[in-house]
């Protein structure tokens, strides 16, 4: 360890757990002192609880599908620019089609 804090909270963890999940963080705040307490607080209150894992996971997917589809629409804006509107007019209006769905889903 790299100071007595972190030894202080090891030495707590060792002494309060007792096989029993979760262990009982009140019994291990209350085994410390002051300093080695807020420091654990500090480090818990960074540390993804277990019961919200699956709300976690959900908005990790539904943030990297979102940034798909923002990816697409950019896509799309750069295609449409690039077509000629009296040759391509189907193609721009597909196009277009597909913008508006995307950016109803992105804005929710």
């Amino acid at each position: 360890f790299r100071d007595s804090i972190g030894a202080s909270i090891y030495g707590a963890i060792k002494s309060v757990d007792k096989g029993e999940r979760p262990l009982n963080m009140n019994r291990l705040h209350d085994s410390l002192d002051i300093d080695a307490s807020n420091m654990l607080r500090r480090i818990s209150s960074k540390i993804i609880p277990g019961d919200k894992e699956e709300e976690i996971f959900k908005d990790c997917i539904k943030h990297i599908r979102l940034q798909k589809l923002k990816h697409e629409d950019a896509e799309i804006r750069t295609i449409i620019n690039d077509l000629d509107d009296s040759k391509d007019s189907e193609e721009i209006n597909r196009l277009m089609q597909r913008q508006m769905e995307i950016q109803k889903i992105i804005k929710g």
